[in-house]
């Protein structure tokens, strides 16, 4: 069997990962029988999700050599990452800067009162369904052109029912679900996580919010309940509460490591960065526009800048690689400190959109990777996921510049794991499965003696 593991330097995780690959296919790494989510990992779809049982896989392999206590995802996304170190007692801390990821991870974390939720769930769909009322529907950019009159309405109806909870716990549960049925009865095509038109007759096709609102409460109670069992088993819960500390920052990564004093060093950094060319890749803030502006955004973080939804690309710009400005500063050094990103600098050096969107993105990530290094215990690790991403055509070397931002900081690269990435249904509808069918797993060691 050809292995997918590549060493870089001698480290007992690399034992443990070949013993852990010899005993599977030749597939192993791409997880294809575990596609399916189960517990709150399946309570939200969102886009360029990480397998569970491969991060899993990962975080125990690592925990074999260095007890590992505290996890930071600073793109935290849906919270992959945290739900596996929740089912393994650790203690979590989870970065974003899109809402929808905050409000997805708030409500993995808990609590987990089922049965209370039952009752308040059963309440609320009775007072939704007995409600003859006529609401003000609210405004917002691009409002008629996303959603018919009449679903405004029944929106609106469901949004000022779940304000009458009393519960923030409960709320935050309630919003999420009022976010899947957004996505599902807006006219953006369900085919792209971009926001483009349906066709005439696919919005003639309504769905009605109101029985889809009540399907989702009740995908996302069983969900819920299945966690909360998996915690019991393990006996990580009690009255319904993790008994790890889980702690979720609506905040840009940079921002929060050098103004929240709150965020202590970590054993294990374990994240997937945002790729930063939305053009050909994941546009987060697109997705996740339409179902924030049915969310009561205070109840995701009473400090939160409502700035963020002033258009559909106000999240995306706000991200890595989302500002293209000083481009030429950020070539020159780019080039200079780092060999693989000179090679690919000139590689595309006649495309200035190619590399102003090369450069933004890597000058973020060269920032994010120092200030993460400083929150990174010595023999502490840190799991990159970096997919194969392609820029005028040419492939990007992601891992390959990746592992010198780290070297640069003293975390030493010990081996990277190449995977197919087994379920590309969205880029293939869009005709840029070319884009990310492949990505790398870099696994470094801080080591301060170097």
């Amino acid at each position: 069997m050809e292995l997918a593991l590549r060493a870089y330097k001698e480290d007992p995780i690399i034992d443990s990962l070949i013993a852990i690959q010899g005993q599977q296919d030749e597939e192993f790494w791409s997880f294809k029988s575990h596609s399916r989510r189960k517990g709150a990992h399946s309570l939200i779809h969102y886009p360029a999700m990480m397998v569970p049982a491969l991060q899993g896989t990962l975080i125990d392999a690592l925990n074999q050599h260095m007890p590992i206590q505290e996890v930071l995802d600073p793109f935290v996304g849906s919270g992959t990452v945290m739900v596996e170190s929740m089912n393994r007692g650790m203690n979590f801390t989870g970065v974003d800067i899109n809402p929808l990821a905050v409000l997805s991870c708030l409500v993995k974390s808990g609590p987990y009162y089922d049965s209370s939720l039952s009752k308040k769930a059963n309440s609320l769909l009775a007072s939704i369904k007995s409600d003859s009322g006529t609401y003000k529907v609210r405004e917002f950019f691009g409002r008629d052109k996303w959603f018919h009159k009449e679903i405004s309405q029944d929106l609106e109806k469901i949004s000022a029912n779940i304000k009458k909870e009393k519960s923030l716990w409960a709320r935050r549960i309630f919003w999420l679900a009022l976010c899947r049925v957004v996505r599902s009865t807006s006219n953006s095509r369900l085919s792209t996580y971009k926001l483009h038109k349906k066709s005439d007759s696919q919005i003639s096709e309504k769905k009605p919010p109101i029985p889809l609102f009540e399907k989702y409460l009740k995908d996302i109670f069983s969900s819920i309940s299945d966690q909360k069992h998996c915690f019991q088993e393990n006996g990580l819960i009690s009255k319904g509460r993790h008994l790890g500390k889980t702690s979720i920052y609506l905040s840009d990564i940079r921002e929060a490591l050098t103004k929240n004093n709150k965020i202590k060093d970590f054993d294990l950094i374990m994240t997937s960065p945002p790729y930063g060319d939305n053009q050909t890749t994941i546009p987060y803030g697109q997705f996740s526009y339409l179902p924030l502006n049915w969310v009561d955004l205070e109840d995701i973080d009473k400090n939160i800048n409502k700035d963020i939804l002033l258009r559909t690309n106000s999240i995306d710009s706000a991200s890595l690689g989302g500002s293209l400005k000083e481009s030429k500063e950020k070539i020159e050094y780019l080039a200079e400190n780092y060999p693989s990103a000179k090679s690919f600098i000139s590689q595309i050096m006649d495309s200035e959109s190619g590399l102003k969107r090369f450069s933004s993105f890597f000058i973020d990530l060269d920032n994010t990777i120092d200030l993460l290094s400083n929150k990174t215990k010595n023999n502490g690790y840190q799991a990159w996921t970096i997919g194969n991403r392609r820029i005028t055509q040419q492939l990007v070397p992601m891992h390959e510049i990746l592992i010198e931002m780290l070297d640069k900081r003293s975390l030493i690269a010990i081996t990277s794991i190449e995977r197919k990435i087994a379920y590309k249904k969205m880029a293939k509808r869009n005709n840029i499965s070319d884009t990310m069918d492949s990505e790398n797993i870099i696994i470094a060691k801080m080591d301060r003696q170097t």
